[in-house]
């Protein structure tokens, strides 16, 4: 029998469900603790958006500068002003979707609460 090619993109999801199965089986939490534990974030922006200075630029600094800074350039790019933040909203957006930043590691995980402040500000267009 002649097996038909896969298209890129059946390809990219069968990888997917395979890995999204395999986190699924997981039963080990301690071993996988973050998998499948990422909180929906706002998707909808609020009548009084949170500001930079107030409550967007305390968390950045709380959690993201040790590594997105100039003194300390590990992480790839500074997140040190609303310019920088703003420049880099959809990645941040992202990160923050997927629970990536900041990594599970670091000594200044995000709390829900946080992390949605953070989506609702860059998702209604990152106001000062």
């Amino acid at each position: 029998m002649r097996r038909r090619p896969i298209s890129c993109r059946t390809g990219l999801a069968l990888a997917l469900a395979f890995v999204g199965s395999c986190l699924l089986a997981c039963d080990d939490e301690a071993e996988h603790p973050l998998a499948l534990v990422c909180p929906t974030l706002s998707s909808e922006c609020p009548p009084v958006l949170p500001s930079y200075a107030n409550e967007v630029a305390p968390i950045i600094a709380a959690h993201c500068g040790q590594c997105h800074s100039r003194e300390n350039p590990s992480g790839p790019w500074p997140l040190d002003d609303l310019g920088e933040i703003a420049d880099w909203a959809s990645a941040i957006q992202a990160n923050l979707a997927q629970c990536l930043m900041p990594p599970p590691e670091t000594d200044a995980p995000l709390s829900d609460a946080d992390r949605d402040t953070l989506q609702v500000w860059l998702m209604c267009g990152a106001p000062p």
